[in-house]
């Protein structure tokens, strides 16, 4: 299934189950989706993604990943460990 046709089960799901309208929902696109990173290229189609969600009425897409604040807390204390 394409994403337009997953779009219309979402929304229609929000509105029927749930009484959400499309406005109040907001979309995170990762942040692996939008950067270059020594892993994979910016992702070839997000503009293609973001066009789709537009045209579908989701206008509430912030190109980053979303974070609990727990790990927002734990990322300003260093607690997470990396790896070279």
């Amino acid at each position: 299934m394409g994403i337009a046709i997953k779009l219309e089960h979402l929304s229609k799901k929000l509105r029927v189950k749930n009484n959400i309208d499309k406005d109040k929902v907001i979309i995170h696109l990762s942040s692996c989706m939008k950067k270059d990173n020594n892993h994979y290229d910016r992702c070839s189609h997000l503009d293609y993604i973001k066009n789709i969600l537009f045209k579908k009425g989701y206008e509430n897409i912030i190109e980053r990943s979303f974070l609990a604040k727990s790990v927002e807390r734990k990322k300003d204390k260093d607690i997470y460990k990396f790896y070279a």
